[in-house]
């Protein structure tokens, strides 16, 4: 009877790796240093004559070499993806049987965060509908997340992104995300078609996962062999191999469909010395408004706290401000001293007023929005909308530099007729709809030129950066072809709607 062949440990795998590599590069090696002895040995003894021919012979030796020595290093390589791809597998196999604990969801995401000291830097969470995962992370207590990157995909590989982004019960698991006061910072993307039911990874020391499906095994899924629960910390080689893997996949897809969103945080510092609170604005706001001195108001996406400053300026003491960004509240704060709100659920304050000057266009699902902010209203409180139409959009001077930038807003601000209705779907009255400063002259010179330069605007840091840099090249140029260094633009303006909510509502 054979004798069966006995899987190797982690350990013995890595073993077996290194000595694949020593051999490789012994015989890589020699393949470099004998011809030299040879020829060290044998040039004094051979005859003038016979020279040429000896440094072709030569000659021959290291081309052949070289080709023996790639081909050596390639086979080097692909014996290390297999042996990532070996070690991988025996997830199902000698590695779980000795370096695995299979648990309940709670208890293995319990453990993840107790073997980060329940202070997790970057927590990725990678699921359906995070049903299991979200009250998991509720439940646990004294936890701390720097920043969580949720990676959230459909039922189904057949479902669309649309469809995705659609489904009523995603929405709520990612409201209720946003409202857990553990996390600083949370960002989001919809996926789909993805071979694990969930996996969650702690850093880079301690992963959870749901069910486990290879590659092959999609073709096949009534035979794939699926595993419960489990979790894997990077005691061994083999575990953190696994987990650096993961994360790497895991970082590939994210940034891949984050790559039409802003990082905030990031952009929290240029925006604050690059933008500034457009004064005329502020006073048409207030008048068109008729808000009163100690009206309660809220400003939704308030940045750095521009516009909230202008407000307390002219003696509007009880202000708010709500941002996503925690970069961007930070230094709101600073500047003003507002109370700062990071999403709905730590509003406990009813609104006389509430204005949104360009951000609505970064709000996806409108309908929620609307009705969130009628549910802080109080009744005949306000709403200002300040954003631009697509045909302003359309007007703007730098499209002819920057395309791309222009083609990207049009898919991200809305149409300002949905914009209507759906604020009025949930109560809200249109008392006015306004251009701000339309078909006004303004001139764009150098000094515009240079903010631009900094990406002032959100929309510059989502196009090519090829694109970015001849973009600036081209509007340089064009600059210094006209008379002052000065291209006049005729402003299309913004659009501002009013709302109210309607005063004979009920609290």
């Amino acid at each position: 009877m054979a004798k069966e062949k006995r899987n190797r440990t982690p350990e013995e795998e890595a073993l077996h790796q290194k000595y694949i590599k020593i051999v490789i590069s012994i015989i890589y090696g020699l393949m470099i240093v004998v011809p030299i002895i040879i020829w060290l040995f044998f040039y004094e003894k051979v005859e003038s004559s016979n020279k040429v021919n000896f440094y072709s012979a030569l000659f021959t030796a290291f081309i052949v070499n070289g080709f023996i020595g790639l081909i050596s290093m390639w086979v080097l390589s692909k014996e290390k993806d297999k042996a990532l791809d070996a070690s991988i597998k025996r997830v199902r196999t000698a590695f779980l049987d000795d370096n695995f604990v299979s648990e309940t969801i709670p208890v293995s995401l319990k453990h993840g965060f107790e073997y980060c000291n329940n202070r997790v830097r970057t927590f990725r969470v990678y699921a359906v509908s995070t049903n299991h995962i979200l009250p998991a992370v509720e439940m646990t207590s004294d936890i701390h997340i720097d920043t969580c990157r949720l990676m959230v995909r459909g039922y189904g590989e057949n479902m669309s992104i649309s469809e995705v982004n659609s489904d009523e019960e995603i929405k709520r698991n990612i409201e209720r995300w946003e409202t857990l006061k553990c996390i600083d910072d949370f960002e989001y993307v919809r996926y789909n078609n993805y071979p694990l039911n969930y996996y969650c990874i702690f850093d880079n020391r301690f992963i959870s996962f749901g069910q486990y499906i290879f590659e092959e095994e999609k073709k096949d899924l009534h035979k794939a062999k699926f595993l419960p629960p489990f979790s894997i910390a990077n005691q061994t080689e083999v575990g953190q191999q696994i987990i650096n893997n993961f994360i790497e996949q895991f970082d590939g897809y994210f940034n891949s469909e984050k790559k039409q969103s802003v990082n905030f945080n990031d952009f929290a510092g240029r925006y604050d010395n690059l933008r500034t609170a457009d004064n005329d604005l502020v006073n048409s706001l207030t008048k068109e408004s008729d808000i009163k001195k100690n009206a309660k108001i809220l400003d939704f996406g308030c940045g750095t706290g521009n516009y909230i400053e202008e407000f307390q300026k002219l003696g509007f003491d009880d202000i708010y401000g709500l941002d996503i960004s925690k970069k961007m509240r930070e230094i709101a704060l600073i500047k003003t001293h507002a109370t700062m709100y990071k999403n709905f659920s730590e509003v406990n304050e009813i609104f006389d007023f509430i204005f949104i000057i360009d951000v609505i266009h970064l709000i996806k699902d409108l309908n929620s929005l609307a009705k969130k902010l009628y549910s802080i209203c109080d009744n005949g409180a306000k709403v200002a909308i300040v954003t631009q139409s697509h045909e302003q959009i359309k007007k703007r001077r730098y499209k002819d530099f920057f395309p791309s930038a222009i083609k990207m807003d049009l898919q991200r601000y809305h149409d300002i007729d949905i914009l209507i209705r759906s604020f009025k779907d949930v109560g809200f009255n249109l008392q006015k709809k306004e251009i701000f400063k339309g078909n006004t002259v303004r001139m764009l010179d150098f000094a515009f030129l240079n903010r631009v330069k900094k990406k002032c605007f959100s929309m510059f840091e989502l196009i090519n950066e090829d694109e970015f840099n001849r973009g600036i090249k081209q509007f340089e140029d064009a600059l210094k072809d006209t008379e002052g260094n000065v291209i006049e633009e005729t402003y299309a303006g913004k659009t501002i709607l009013f709302f109210q909510k309607q005063a004979n509502e009920k609290k």
